[in-house]
């Protein structure tokens, strides 16, 4: 295994999820959280960007192809995604984001673990321009939680549901890294909270910018991230270092 970080509860590996997870602690996992490829079959590749709805003017490109995508990539995860089970307590949960091409074959990898399954969806609150001869722009993502045992849940909002409301990061914004899928920190750390029990351990055996160890720092939460591409390693253990030096920056009351 290649470790990349240590500290204060929290341990990075740059790796395959599945070279590293079957060398971990079985039972000792809590919560997974994670936001693994979607394996999007459709190759949209780049689309230009208007200035406003109906303008027609070009004003930016929007990536919607990644090289994770490929082919086989949906056999990949799911396989990652069993071994992560594996390592849970039998009184654990999940959360885990994903496509509509792959909701379902990565929701029955947890049902096969004896997860209990339910959708969730994130909306965005200010979703991307369409594209220059593209129809509706996404404005939504899918997603799954799961429960087996008598799984922690953290979140007393009496108001509470499965659809979360966060604007997506863009260029410029702060808190922007360099990574094309960034998931809201603030949701992230929702989850973190409602799924992993105080001082409790949370897996991501697909960690990119290291956005679940933040909300997992943050939120007081053991973490092990577990991420093949050293360039988003080396901006997790960054991410996770300064939030580690800085006092929490937000209330999960708040949303954007």
């Amino acid at each position: 295994m290649s470790q990349a970080f240590e500290r204060d509860g929290v341990t990075l590996y740059c790796g395959d999820c599945l070279d590293i997870l079957p060398e971990l602690e079985e039972g000792s996992v809590d919560a997974v959280v994670t936001d693994p490829p979607y394996g999007i079959r459709e190759k949209m590749g780049v689309l230009r960007t208007r200035a406003g709805y109906g303008d027609g003017r070009a004003t930016g490109v929007r990536t919607l192809q990644f090289p994770w995508d490929g082919d086989g990539v949906q056999s990949v995860v799911c396989k990652g995604l069993g071994l992560a089970f594996g390592l849970c307590s039998k009184d654990a949960a999940c959360s885990i984001w994903t496509g509509f091409d792959s909701a379902n074959a990565y929701a029955e990898v947890a049902r096969k673990a004896g997860f209990r399954v339910k959708p969730m969806a994130w909306v965005k609150k200010c979703p991307p321009p369409a594209g220059c001869g593209n129809h509706w722009p996404s404005a939504f993502e899918l997603g799954f939680y799961a429960t087996r045992g008598k799984a922690w849940f953290g979140d007393d909002d009496v108001r509470r549901r499965n659809v979360w409301t966060y604007d997506s990061y863009r260029h410029g914004q702060p808190g922007k890294v360099d990574h094309p899928t960034q998931k809201p920190l603030r949701m992230i750390a929702h989850h973190v909270r409602a799924w992993v029990p105080p001082h409790g351990l949370c897996l991501d055996p697909f960690m990119g910018s290291g956005t679940t160890g933040v909300a997992c720092v943050q939120m007081g939460r053991r973490f092990i991230g577990v991420e093949r591409e050293a360039k988003y390693v080396d901006i997790a253990v960054r991410r996770i270092e300064a939030a580690m030096d800085e006092t929490p920056l937000f209330s999960l009351s708040e949303q954007e």
